[in-house]
């Protein structure tokens, strides 16, 4: 093998790598501890970025898969 078919190769595995299937939506759980830990820092996140005052309420809709085809998941 050349040094460029070497490196092509690990490239093409590296990209590979970091593709994923998207998981069920239908096997969604209720609301755990670790939800509302994300909850709590995506508010924060939230009002640090838009300097958002603590007398307004900041509600975190539900989340849900992205619906973007599978070959913009692997950018």
């Amino acid at each position: 093998m050349t040094r460029t078919q070497i490196i092509a190769g690990l490239l093409a595995l590296t990209l590979a790598a970091g593709c994923k299937a998207q998981g069920n939506p239908a096997a969604v759980a209720t609301q755990s501890s670790a939800d509302a830990d994300t909850n709590r820092r995506i508010e924060v996140m939230v009002r640090a970025k838009f300097d958002v005052p603590q007398d307004y309420t900041v509600a975190i809709g539900e989340r849900a898969p992205a619906r973007l085809p599978a070959t913009m998941l692997c950018l």
